[in-house]
């Protein structure tokens, strides 16, 4: 006999809770000035509700700032520094200088936006061609804006299902389709991962070279073709015809979307000090405020929404009231993820004024003092990913030059008494140790770090190594002069 019953019970199932408005605010967060620009200005052409506020130029005057790298110190010791080299060669950092008059500086980002196709947009058509499925798309989309210009995934996965509320599973699915994409070797963490993704791809059949680069990486960009033989069995002949395979493969698939025209420094955030008559006791001595003056913004067209509200009160078809409902949803939204980003970029830059105080005062980098993107995403109550999303490719005008805000973030080495200091103070130690050494006879990295631990600074030889090479300073063999 049929029988209907009502019951009560829990079932576990996996739904996508990243909405649009989250992936546009993520994505908006991580844009530089010049990206965000160029996005409002292709959100300006569709939406008619929406016109571009042009900033006025005002010279901005400050001094060449020395950044030492683009590496994050934050992370911990490098495990990779041989295969790094076995890729690149030395560098000595980029120059964010910039042209004091900032007339020219306009003229110049004008006349240099190209046409070129970036790496997201050349993954963007191909995504959209792929997937159908509207959920996977989107979160396709919001990986692909996750890439760094290496083609690099700038997050792990874990952080970013914290940080949007997607299941990792979900991510995954979305990642593998990015992977399958053009060029190979997008979507890896780390040139290894790239390179075995390049294999599949291009060697599909050759098992032994993916084995070699999956376990015998390290080796194999030591030149160590000896023991990768021994180690697999194989003649020493096969192991250098596979290591000119993977010469042929590209550990940096996005390079090859670079801009041509290199980038404009364009600060979003002023840190400045707060007048002393404005300042209580116990309050920071500096602030964060936007750069208001520098930054393209939209806003709504008042005038055609004025337009639009006495036609509203004639005959206007469905469909009309439909499009220009969505418009106006879309540029509220547009509107609010702006204001968001403006007030997460302040509140960042806010604790870095807070706890720099002592080099915006000197200018001297040993005056830094260690900040972790977690300190900053801890005292905020944001996610570290958060955090690393707003200081990349941000700017900032201090008292001190236009600095980028990640140039402000670095551990630190325990020192005798205690404390603790920063990586940047020790990199500029270590560039003062080696010009005054003798160039006949140059200091090996053991060497500097016997100095620096006579300072009361525990550091290790291979640290040394680390900072040396970011700074772009070559071995005490390269230094030796005759």
């Amino acid at each position: 006999m049929l029988r209907l019953e009502q019951h009560l019970t829990q079932k576990q199932i996996q739904t996508l809770t990243l909405s649009q408005q989250q992936i546009l605010g993520l994505n908006m967060l991580q844009m530089n000035a010049l990206e965000l620009e160029q996005f409002l200005e292709q959100q300006v052409e569709q939406n008619p509700l929406l016109e571009l506020d042009r900033p006025e130029p005002a010279p901005i005057e400050s001094p060449d700032t020395d950044t030492a790298d683009e590496e994050d110190p934050d992370n911990p010791e490098f495990s990779q520094l041989a295969e790094e080299r076995a890729f690149e060669r030395s560098w000595n950092g980029p120059d964010f200088s910039v042209n004091p008059d900032l007339s020219e500086v306009w003229d110049y980002r004008y006349n240099s936006i190209t046409q070129e196709t970036s790496l997201h947009s050349h993954l963007m058509v191909q995504l959209r061609a792929q997937v159908s499925d509207p959920q996977l798309l989107t979160l396709c989309e919001f990986l692909v804006m996750q890439l760094d210009n290496n083609g690099y995934l700038t997050h792990t996965l874990d952080e970013l299902a914290a940080e949007s509320g997607t299941p990792r599973e979900l991510l995954e699915q979305a990642l593998e389709i990015i992977r399958g994409l053009k060029p190979a070797g997008v979507g890896a963490s780390s040139i290894q991962e790239s390179l075995v993704l390049q294999a599949r791809r291009l060697y599909p059949d050759d098992t032994l070279l993916e084995k070699v680069i999956t376990e015998h990486f390290t080796a194999i960009c030591k030149f160590q073709f000896r023991s990768v033989a021994q180690a697999l069995d194989i003649p020493e002949e096969t192991v250098e015809e596979i290591f000119r395979k993977i010469k042929t493969l590209d550990p940096w698939p996005g390079r090859e979307f670079l801009p041509t025209p290199p980038p404009i420094v364009t600060p979003e955030v002023i840190i400045q000090e707060v007048p002393e008559s404005l300042r209580r006791p116990g309050e920071p001595k500096y602030e964060a405020v936007p750069a208001s003056d520098s930054v393209f913004k939209v806003r709504l067209n008042e005038a055609y929404i004025e337009e639009l509200r006495q036609s509203a009160q004639g005959d206007l078809d469905a469909n009309t009231k439909k499009f220009l409902r969505e418009k106006r949803r879309a540029a509220q939204e547009l509107l609010h993820n702006l204001s968001r980003r403006e007030q997460t970029l302040t509140r960042v830059a806010g604790v870095i004024a807070e706890t720099q105080e002592e080099f915006f005062d000197t200018g001297d980098p040993a005056r830094l003092k260690p900040l972790r993107l977690r300190d900053v995403a801890d005292k905020l109550g944001i996610h570290e990913a958060t955090v690393s999303r707003t200081v990349k490719e941000k700017y900032a005008q201090t008292p001190q030059g236009i600095y980028e805000l990640k140039w402000f973030f670095g551990g630190g080495l325990a020192t005798e008494d205690g404390g603790e200091q920063s990586s940047r103070a020790i990199q500029e130690r270590i560039r003062e140790v080696i010009e005054k050494e003798d160039p006949r006879r140059p200091l090996s990295d053991q060497a500097i770090a016997e100095i620096l631990k006579k300072e009361g600074l525990n550091i290790a030889r291979r640290t040394v190594t680390k900072y040396r090479e970011q700074l772009g300073i070559l071995s005490s063999s390269a230094r030796r002069r005759s």
